[in-house]
């Protein structure tokens, strides 16, 4: 995303909380002056930045369906954002796609739960998959709500949050 987005936006900061993702950031974020990558935890983020920081928040690469509270990450994406939040989740139904997507990029499954459709590798990662009605349900719980989602190449489900404010 990195080379995607710093020619557009006045500044562009990453936060993640896994060192090797981290150093692979900080790697390409080495060639942009105006991005930063730093460590940090998503459901303290209100500790390292000020109310509507960013106009846009991006959480992508199913980090949600990582995390340990959903609703927690949404309200503090939800108090340093001005404008609209996008997220990307695996889809519900996508178990067969999402197992080959794993082999291909070498994470080691431990167990798949297949009624909640949650892979946990042997690295202790966690990865849910939503349906739109489970990002809605959340969205609602954290004070937001779908404005637009979409579905990419089957897999990836794909929401704007704003306020419910708005």
């Amino acid at each position: 995303m990195i080379p995607v987005l710093s020619p557009i936006v006045k500044e562009f900061i990453g936060v993640d909380h896994a060192n090797l993702m981290l150093k692979k950031s900080r790697e390409i974020a080495k060639n942009f002056l105006n991005v930063k990558i730093i460590k940090g935890n998503l459901e303290e983020l209100d500790k390292t930045f000020p109310k509507n920081y960013f106009d846009y928040t991006l959480c992508v690469w199913n980090t949600l369906g990582n995390v340990k509270d959903e609703i927690k990450v949404l309200k503090q994406f939800k108090k340093i954002t001005s404008q609209s939040i996008f997220i990307t989740v695996y889809k519900k139904g996508t178990l067969i796609d999402r197992t080959n997507w794993y082999k291909t990029v070498g994470i080691k499954i431990k167990t798949i739960d297949e009624e909640n459709e949650i892979f946990y590798s042997e690295s202790g990662l966690k990865s849910k998959s939503y349906s739109l009605d489970e990002l809605k349900k959340i969205a609602e719980q954290s004070g937001l709500k779908v404005k637009r989602n979409k579905v990419l190449n089957n897999v990836i489900l794909w929401v704007e949050l704003i306020s419910d404010k708005k």
